[in-house]
């Protein structure tokens, strides 16, 4: 019988058949055994960093001399620029507390103003932790980099009143901005970095204001949500200490 990734088998594997006489069974791309050509096989094959392409080919990695960062490995978030011009996979958060919630043309007065289509989202009641939500695969004690440009502007009112956006990653608060009624149209560029500690992580887009008013309806926006595995600094293929180390980090 053949192993899973590490080792390398034959283009066949055996399993019993009628009367207990092993019978040949062809290998194939995808199921977890590394055989012929096949470079890797983990079983997912989804081309995400460190793993294999549906090919069967290596995915991006450290070591092949190309610098794996936020543009490089395979977002795990889908949709996460809201191009498809719809919430689809997101779950949408308690939509009967919004005001008004669509995938729209960035906003040009929001500066530095974004480009193609964003999600736009108005809460409608005080505290309701209305927004998106989508739950995406990770590995156990992995490091994620995760990235979200935020928009936010009041359109109409004054009085000090507050909102807030909040990025939750696995139910935990990871980034987060507040907008005063006062405030001028902003784009905030939220990143860092993240250890998942399961199998799959929850990504929340997460969305308040601090009270219930009719003179005060903040619009936010959403655009670019990435959350990827893999930020490497250098990488130049040999990653001996001498110019990159060994995890693609910089001596």
């Amino acid at each position: 019988m053949g192993h899973k990734l590490g080792s390398i088998v034959l283009g066949i594997s055996l399993v019993s058949g009628c009367g207990g006489v092993d019978e040949p069974v062809a290998l194939r791309c995808g199921d977890a055994v590394i055989s012929g050509t096949e470079e890797c096989d983990d079983g997912t094959n989804d081309g995400a960093y460190g793993g294999c392409n549906a090919d069967c080919s290596l995915a991006p990695h450290c070591g092949d001399a190309l610098v794996d960062g936020l543009g490089g490995p395979r977002n795990l978030v889908l949709n996460g620029d809201f191009e498809t011009g719809n919430f689809d996979p997101w779950t949408v958060v308690d939509p009967d507390a919004v005001l008004q919630q669509a995938v729209i043309a960035a906003p040009a007065e929001v500066t530095p103003a974004l480009s193609g289509l964003v999600y736009k989202i108005r809460p409608g009641n005080q505290s309701v932790d209305a927004g998106l939500s989508q739950s995406v695969p990770t590995l156990d004690g992995e490091t994620y980099s995760w990235s979200v440009a935020v928009g936010s502007r009041e359109l109409q009112g004054v009085g000090g009143i507050s909102a807030t956006f909040q990025l939750k990653l696995a139910g935990t608060e990871v980034g987060s901005v507040t907008h005063l009624d006062s405030d001028a149209p902003t784009q905030d560029v939220l990143s860092s970095e993240f250890q998942a500690g399961g199998a799959s992580t929850l990504v929340e887009l997460v969305f308040n204001r601090n009270a219930n008013s009719f003179t005060f309806n903040p619009e936010w926006t959403a655009d670019n949500v990435i959350l990827t595995l893999g930020t490497e600094e250098c990488d130049d293929g040999i990653n001996d200490g001498s110019a990159c180390n060994s995890d693609c980090k910089l001596p």
